[in-house]
């Protein structure tokens, strides 16, 4: 019988992080949620990867779920998910995929707009989250 220790399963663990958020980003650059097609790919990795570590603070952690908020805050700015409605979604007592439906499916194409424009002057964090953080 095979035994594998916590280091080792740490390892694979960070290699399909990594292999994750390769596809992550990937995902947002192919579906047109970047703003500046001209983003450098370390540049979207590293955005990729605030907001995967975001998206797991949030309690997102089906991949479906964790590609829809990165994609959400790639196009829609650092702080979407600190402006209405997204914010009033997000804190609810729900379950993620039900919170993640409410922010794809009820949420009105102006409000979409609105927190998209609020959200073209706020910086990217300075830092990355460190490993085992995102």
């Amino acid at each position: 019988m095979w035994i594998i220790r916590d280091e080792q399963l740490a390892v694979f663990e960070r290699a399909e992080e990594e292999r994750f958020l390769a596809e992550a980003a990937a995902a947002v650059r192919r579906d047109g949620a970047l703003a500046d097609d001209d983003l450098e790919e370390p540049e979207l990795r590293r955005r990729v990867r605030i907001a995967f570590a975001r998206a797991r603070a949030w309690g997102f952690e089906a991949r479906r779920d964790l590609v829809a908020f990165i994609t959400m805050m790639v196009a829609l700015g650092p702080n979407f998910d600190r402006r209405l409605p997204f914010s009033r979604i997000l804190g609810r007592d729900l379950p993620a995929a039900v919170r993640m439906d409410m922010l794809l499916g009820e949420t009105h194409l102006l409000e979409w707009q609105r927190v998209l424009n609020a959200g073209e002057d706020d910086p990217w964090p300075a830092d990355e989250p460190s490993p085992g953080e995102a």
